[in-house]
C-alpha cells in the first residue's frame, strides 16, 4: 500500500519546483509518517539543487514540523497524534553515534543526501511508478507528508505553533550547537555573532543561556538587530558601517572570546577575525 501526498518536486538547477501528487510508502517497523504543518526554507535547500549525490527528480526541505499520523510496528517512543519537529538521519551504530554525537555520523552524507533509505530503496514514486528522491536531510519536508525514521522526530508541546517549531530542524540546532558544542561559550565570555537571521538569532540565544557577558549581534537590517536585542544580544552593530571592526571592538569593550558568522559576508568574517 501507499499514500498519495502532495509535494514540491525539483528536477535540478534550471527547473522550477512543481506541485505534484506522489505515492509515499507505508512506514517500515522503525519509521513514522508525519503530516507537515509548516516547513522552513533554508539556503541549503537552494544549494542542494547542485548537489552531486542527489538524483532527480527530488523533494527537498529539511525544516519540518507536524503531527504523527502513522507509526511502524516497532516504534514505542512516538505515537499517533504527537506534535513533532523533524530532523536529520543518523545510523546509530558508528562510533560518533554511540558517543552521542549523531551530527558526526560516519554515514551522514549517504543517509541524508542520497535521496534513498540506507538499503538504497526509494520511498517516493510518481503515479506511474517512477522513483523520486525523498529523505533529503532525513525529511524532504516540502511535502504534505514525510516518512522518516522514528529517531528523526522530536516530540514538542501540542500548543507550539508549527511555524516556530519548523526552525528547530536546522536553524536553531545549527546556531545553538555551534555556540555550545563547537565554540564552547561559557559564563563571562564576550561573543560576536554576524548575521541575525534564524541561525544567528539561535546563536544569540545560546550565548545568553551559556552566560556570556557581552553578546554583539551584527546585521544590516534594523529590524533584525532589534530582534537580536529582544532575544539576548547586549549590543548590536550595523553591518554596513565602514568602520565595522572598530565598532564591534568598541561594543565588546575589547577583544572577543568567540566569533560566529551566520551571514556568509566576507567583510563580516574579516571584521570578526580582527576582534578575536
Amino acid at each position: 500500500m501507499t499514500t498519495t501526498i502532495t509535494a514540491a518536486v525539483s528536477r535540478g538547477t534550471d527547473s522550477p519546483f512543481t506541485i505534484e501528487e506522489l505515492d509515499l510508502d507505508d512506514p517500515r517497523p522503525d519509521e513514522v509518517v508525519v503530516r507537515i504543518g509548516a516547513t522552513g526554507v533554508c539556503h541549503s535547500d537552494i544549494a542542494a539543487l547542485d548537489h552531486p549525490m542527489l538524483e532527480w527528480p527530488a523533494v527537498l526541505g529539511h525544516e519540518g514540523a507536524g503531527v504523527v499520523e502513522r507509526v511502524g510496528d516497532h516504534v514505542t517512543d512516538v505515537k499517533v497524534g504527537d506534535h513533532v519537529a523533524t530532523s536529520f538521519v543518523w545510523c546509530g551504530r558508528c562510533a560518533a553515534c554511540l558517543q552521542g554525537r549523531p551530527t558526526r555520523c560516519a554515514s551522514m552524507r549517504e543517509l541524508n543526501f542520497s535521496g534513498v533509505r540506507a538499503d538504497g530503496s526509494h520511498l517516493l514514486h510518481t503515479e506511474d511508478g517512477a522513483p523520486v528522491s525523498g529523505r533529503f536531510m532525513g525529511q524532504s519536508a516540502f511535502a504534505s507528508h514525510v516518512l522518516v525514521p522514528a529517531s528523526s522526530v522530536i516530540v514538542v508541546p501540542d500548543d507550539l505553533d508549527p511555524v516556530i517549531v519548523a526552525g528547530l530542524g536546522c536553524a536553531l540546532q545549527t546556531g545553538a550547537g555551534s555556540i555550545l558544542n563547537a565554540l564552547r561559550v561559557t559564563a563571562g565570555d564576550h561573543v560576536v555573532i554576524s548575521g541575525a537571521g534564524s541561525v544567528g538569532l539561535a546563536a544569540v540565544m545560546a550565548a545568553r543561556a551559556a552566560g556570556a557577558t557581552r553578546i554583539v549581534a551584527v546585521d544590516l537590517l534594523p529590524s533584525r538587530r532589534a530582534l537580536a536585542t529582544r532575544v539576548g544580544a547586549t549590543h548590536t552593530v550595523d553591518g554596513a558601517r565602514e568602520d565595522l571592526a572598530a565598532a564591534i571592538h568598541e561594543a565588546l569593550g575589547g577583544s572577543a572570546d568567540a566569533a560566529f558568522d551566520a551571514s556568509g559576508a566576507p567583510d563580516a568574517v574579516l571584521a570578526d577575525v580582527t576582534v578575536l
